[in-house]
């Protein structure tokens, strides 16, 4: 990022609300590709985009971003988000993770511009989750391929197997934070969990709890996909899922004990 350049992630219903305040500060609107609105006034420049993402340019950048923080107001009580990673890989584990964003941390949380895990790559992504660690409070459920299979084998259903992890965090959260609400990133749509959790579509890129989630499931993905690739002696990462199917009925085939520990088997037969 450069030192004239900083960004913001805008929770969700204060787009108007922050576009109004700048039209009342004196700035002046205009239209460019792909951002919901963009506005300049003196040295800095200010684009909002559909992600949420706010980006101000110029050097007055950090000036505005402070006075855009300050029509945002602070939570009262804890955000907890849930997402997975590795749900539909054939290599690697399914990680679940559910972040606690606590209130007096919200502010430095959205400068840090989380966004949904698809759209960043693996330097950004590093990046982003460094500077979110020490801001957050991570409970997240490492389920190793050997594990999924045997879960799976149990359950014959993805989403009952789902059902099982996000219940182990559910319970090691409400330890911790009895009374807050969970919002997961919907995987099923009935709610087995109760009234207080909340499954929502596309949550990853609408509620800033869920975003933080699912970087810190991909980042802890990625990180576990490096071991087998260091492991195992193996390329996977960049392959296309033609060759990784393929590399994986090789496995099973060749070596099936070692294929149970690094492959969801049930993606392949």
């Amino acid at each position: 990022m450069s030192d004239k350049n900083c960004t913001l992630r805008i929770p969700q219903g204060y787009e108007e609300k922050v576009k109004r305040f700048l039209k009342k500060e004196g700035f002046e609107f205009r239209k460019i590709k792909n951002a919901l609105w963009s506005c300049k006034k003196d040295r800095v420049c200010v684009n909002m985009y559909p992600s949420g993402i706010i980006l101000l340019q110029g050097s007055d950048a950090f000036k505005w971003q402070e006075k855009i923080l300050s029509e945002i107001e602070i939570p009262k009580r804890v955000l907890i988000g849930c997402d997975e990673a590795g749900k539909g890989e054939i290599f690697g584990p399914l990680v679940v993770c559910c972040a606690v964003i606590y209130p007096e941390n919200f502010k430095s949380v959205i400068k840090t511009a989380p966004r949904d895990s698809k759209k960043v790559n693996s330097e950004k992504l590093k990046r982003i989750v460094t500077e979110l660690k020490p801001l957050i409070c991570l409970k997240y459920e490492i389920l190793k391929p050997k594990d999924f299979n045997d879960l799976y084998g149990k359950y014959k259903n993805l989403n009952k197997l789902l059902d099982e992890i996000y219940r182990r965090l559910i319970v090691r959260i409400r330890s911790e934070f009895p009374s807050s609400s969970i919002v997961i990133d919907a995987y099923r749509k009935n709610n087995p969990f109760g009234k207080e959790v909340h499954l929502k579509e596309k949550a990853d890129s609408k509620y800033i709890e869920v975003s933080v989630a699912s970087l810190f499931a991909k980042h802890i993905y990625l990180q576990e996909i490096k071991k087998i690739e260091e492991d195992f002696n193996l390329i996977v990462t960049g392959r296309s899922p033609f060759e990784l199917k393929t590399l994986a009925r090789k496995l099973l085939k060749n070596s099936p004990k070692k294929a149970r520990e690094i492959i969801k088997i049930s993606y392949i037969i």
